[in-house]
């Protein structure tokens, strides 16, 4: 028969979990008057040393340097208009709003209310209107922006406005006769005013004098109910019961229906406060302790010590009874637990002998994690059990020694099937999983190692009725097997779970429980699932004794979890809808300077930096995590681990900031937003970039004013060289032209000489001198005066019919509207055109020869010259040089002098050559015609 060893102590009872905080964990002060939660979800706490806000996981508190009257707040409350109001014992009031505190030095509604009022009551009527009572027996309220005062004779208000959780003098409510009569007559005075009155429920009216016992009215059976204790000062209602400070000590749960004392929550505390937030959490204020929060959960806890925490390995049911196993070879055992609400029974529970073999016999399969308790065998000691799996009629044990099967000795079953130290043993389809902490090792139905597929510390194991194995590890989480394969491996990086370090599992239908560092967590492992879904999280922040969580048992929806402090025990809830999950802006601070909460940020453009804090509020919820984006820079949305967000060096604009807390159930608190701007820099503004844009045009018309200015210099220091050298180049033409004339010329005076006539070789030397003397005069000229161009001409044509071997006549025709002197004229053009008619047209005319030239302004103002003669014609003369081979240069030289005057010119219109063959008009003769600009002629000097 196999025993385990216990020690024997008394049996005790359990309590409930509370968690306390005090001034280490950042509360103001540890004496706690009162406390309430704001619209937002923070709960206040007024104490000796300030007042205190705190939003489940962080105290923040306020003192006088923060503009509180002073430090030691008595009371407060929250009106419609979203004001905490806060009442000190420094005679004067003050409220919080939008981050900041104000009192009569910063508020124009404080400076019309009265100073220096000892306060008797403050509350609130069902509208949210704030009614204060002070010592000068006036009343004052407080409506919006409204401060109005009476005396307590002149105002009164229906009893049945009164709000909830408040109280009022009776002399200050209105009752019907009947109800003020029986009251006082109760009470034995006449005096309303020694009378409070008290509303815990929306059908419930307490009244109370001091020192004697209360009176309750149900106002829905109006019905009257006495409370013979006068010790009990109620505070609110809880599912029909009054709940109160009770002045023996403690706090307590009253049957005010049957005048009788249901339950009493910390008795050896002053309780100075309770409160029951919107969770359903309570709250109690001590005197000189702290505050204690029960949770909703309501956590019993079982130390199973009467002086110490015992750490429990080890939960399992069987019957109607539960086992708790710990360390040092102890066992206790109790009936298993029901529910009453949202408590479960009291029980009695004291440890206990088992004979593992009879305690298995016709019950199921199941592992326990026994861990360090020493199971003493038949045939010698076999100490430090890490786990037991039940089987038939077979124990697989799993030990810091070997894993090893056994049956009692009418079956003689006592070998071991792995020789090294195990963490924990199952069997699971014809094989043997063996957990070490190296890993998970599969054996055969011949105990030979198969397969070791997981090379993490094993923990623990749990498989369900679709032939799932699921194995727990110390540091990579959960995985998931089938048929000895790796299905999935579920860890912090890709789950819900909060925590790779996983000591315990328990499966309960389709949950799958997941004991961790971090608490207990439910995932529902329905195959319709593609992942494990966590359905909840409990933790040390809802009532557990510790978050190392090292068993779990669930039986008839109450959860025993076992931990390193002791057992728990709660009735899992039915939802977890009333969870509050809420987030709030606490702090905006521009370059480390806060402003207000209600002002819209506006940042310098250089330099900016703004630092955002708020606070996720949750008293039930822990490991939250948020998301935000800045709508107008990103609207992506970005993750945070911490609760505030800096930005630093943002570009100008107007942003939003959106931001929202998330936990991994699938809570998600309200979008909070909250706009700013970053102001302009001068580079912002409109003007900045039209007088940018117009200094650069300027700038660029200044840069291309010069370019061009430049440019336009190198090109006139070019067309001036090109000019020069065009001038050289029609002085070099006309050196070309000059020798062919005088060659001419000279010819005409050798005649004269043969023929032996001195007197015409006089006149001819004569005229040709003056001719020779008019060509130097010109030759450094590209232009001349078209009236010294008509003499030089007319004196060429005189010395040609001196020297023609047949005389020919000729006129000179200027219109009247030419004026020759004021007409600038290319020099010499004309005299190769008259000599080339001279020479090649007339020289063929016995007789009669005609040399006609005229000079007409046509309607485009341009100058045309006419040089016509009656000679054989331009065809007839080509025809004569090509028979001779005479080659003249004249013509062509005329032409390229023209290009090159073409080239020099200024104006748009150029100097055109036409040769027509008089042939075609029925005639004989050639007709020369230049049009050329004209041009106002200007000395060249």
């Amino acid at each position: 028969m196999l025993l385990f060893c216990f020690y024997t102590i008394a049996a005790h009872a359990q309590d409930y979990n509370y968690i306390h905080y005090t001034a280490k964990d950042g509360l103001a002060g540890e004496t706690v008057y009162t406390i309430t939660q704001s619209h937002d979800g923070f709960l206040w706490f007024g104490t000796e040393s300030g007042l205190s806000r705190f939003d489940g996981t962080k105290f923040t508190s306020f003192t006088v340097n923060d503009k509180l009257p002073s430090n030691e707040v008595f009371g407060s409350l929250e009106d419609k208009e979203r004001r905490l109001w806060i009442f000190s014992f420094s005679k004067e009031i003050a409220f919080y709003k939008d981050g900041q505190i104000y009192n009569r030095s910063n508020s124009r509604l404080l400076q019309g209310i009265r100073p220096n009022l000892e306060l008797l009551s403050i509350s609130l009527d069902q509208q949210g209107k704030l009614i204060f009572y002070d010592d000068s027996l006036r009343v004052t309220t407080i409506d919006k922006e409204e401060a109005i005062s009476y005396t307590y004779n002149q105002f009164k208000i229906d009893y049945r406005s009164l709000a909830e959780g408040r109280n009022l003098q009776m002399s200050l409510l209105r009752f019907p006769d009947t109800i003020s009569s029986f009251v006082l007559r109760y009470f034995h005075t006449n005096d309303t005013n020694k009378i409070g009155v008290f509303k815990p429920g929306h059908h419930i009216l307490a009244f109370q004098k001091f020192g004697n016992a209360r009176l309750i009215w149900d106002m829905k059976a109006n019905r009257f109910f006495t409370i013979k204790d006068p010790s009990t000062f109620f505070q609110y209602m809880s599912d029909g019961d009054l709940v109160g400070r009770y002045a023996k000590g403690g706090a307590c749960i009253y049957d005010f229906r049957r005048d009788k004392l249901k339950k009493i929550f910390l008795p050896q505390y002053i309780i100075n406060g309770i409160f029951q937030d919107r969770e359903l959490n309570t709250w109690f204020c001590t005197n000189g302790n702290g505050i204690f929060k029960l949770p909703a959960l309501r956590v019993a806890t079982y130390t199973l010590h009467p002086t110490q925490p015992t750490p429990i390995h080890t939960i399992y049911a069987k019957g109607d009874h539960v086992f708790i196993g710990g360390e040092k070879d102890v066992f206790w055992k109790m009936k298993k637990l029901s529910r009453s609400g949202n408590y479960v029974a009291d029980q009695k529970y004291a440890p206990i002998p088992i004979d593992w073999l009879a305690f298995i016999r016709n019950a199921p399969e199941q592992l326990l994690n026994i861990r360090s308790n020493t199971l003493k065998l038949k045939e010698y000691n076999y100490a430090y059990v890490k786990s037991i799996y039940f089987f038939k009629d077979t124990l697989l044990i799993s030990s810091f020694r070997d894993v090893r099967l056994y049956r009692d000795d009418h079956i003689s079953l006592n070998k071991i099937i792995y020789n090294k130290r195990a963490t924990t043993a199952i069997k699971h389809n014809d094989h043997y999983y063996i957990g070490t902490l190296e890993g998970l090792i599969i054996l055969d139905k011949q105990y030979r190692i198969i397969d070791t597929p997981i090379k993490q510390r094993i923990s623990s194991f749990a498989k369900d009725t679709n032939g799932i194995l699921w194995v727990s590890t110390y540091d990579q989480g959960i995985f998931k097997m089938k048929e000895g394969r790796v299905l999935a491996n579920y860890h912090k990086g890709n789950s819900a779970l909060n925590s790779n370090l996983c000591r315990c599992l328990y499966l309960d239908q389709h949950f799958l429980w997941v004991g961790t560092d971090q608490g207990a967590q439910k995932f529902d492992i329905n195959p319709s699932h593609t992942t494990p879904e966590l359905k909840d999280i409990y933790t040390a922040n809802e009532g557990l004794n510790s978050n190392v969580i090292n068993a779990i048992l669930v039986k008839d929806s109450v959860v025993y979890i076992g931990t390193p402090k002791g057992l728990n025990v709660f009735a899992e809830p039915a939802n977890r809808a009333n969870r509050l999950f809420n987030l709030a802006l606490t702090g905006i601070s521009i370059g480390g300077k806060a402003i207000a909460l209600n002002q819209e940020p506006i940042l310098p453009n250089k330099h900016n930096q703004i630092k955002f804090d708020f606070s996720a509020i949750s008293f039930s919820l822990n490991n939250i995590s948020y998301r935000y984006r800045i709508l107008g820079l990103n609207a992506a949305w970005q993750t945070a681990a911490e609760p505030f967000l800096n930005f630093i060096s943002l570009p100008s604009g107007d942003y939003t900031l959106q931001v929202q807390a998330v936990h991994s159930l699938g809570y998600k608190s309200p979008i909070i937003e909250k706009k700013f701007r970053v102001a302009k820099g001068i580079f912002d503004y409109w003007w900045f970039w039209v007088l940018s844009a117009l200094a650069l045009f300027f700038i660029f018309l200044f840069i291309l004013h010069n370019r061009v200015r430049k440019v336009r210099r190198k090109e006139e220091e070019k067309h001036n060289i090109n000019r020069k050298m065009v001038e050289m180049e029609q002085m070099a033409l006309r050196a070309q032209m000059n020798p062919h004339f005088i060659f001419n010329c000279l010819n005409s005076i050798q005649n004269y000489i043969l023929k032996q006539d001195a007197a015409g070789a006089n006149l001819y030397l004569s005229k040709f001198a003056g001719l020779v003397r008019k060509t130097l005069e010109h030759s450094p000229k590209i232009y001349i005066s078209l009236q010294e161009e008509m003499e030089y001409l007319t004196n060429y044509i005189e010395l040609e019919r001196l020297q023609a071997n047949h005389p020919f006549n000729y006129t000179i025709r200027i219109v009247p509207s030419i004026h020759p002197a004021q007409i600038q004229f290319p020099n010499m053009i004309l005299q190769p055109l008259v000599e080339n008619a001279i020479k090649h047209g007339l020289s063929d005319v016995p007789e009669n020869g005609m040399l006609d030239i005229s000079l007409l302004r046509s309607e485009e103002g341009m100058l045309i010259c006419t040089i016509a003669d009656n000679g054989a014609g331009i065809e007839r003369t080509r025809e004569n040089k090509k028979r001779t081979g005479h080659q003249s240069k004249g013509l062509s030289l005329i032409r390229k002098r023209i290009e090159t005057l073409n080239l020099i010119s200024s104006q748009p219109e150029q100097i055109s050559l036409t040769i027509e063959d008089l042939k075609s008009q029925g005639t004989s003769g050639t007709k020369i015609v230049v049009i050329l600009p004209i041009k106002v002629y200007k000395s060249e000097l």
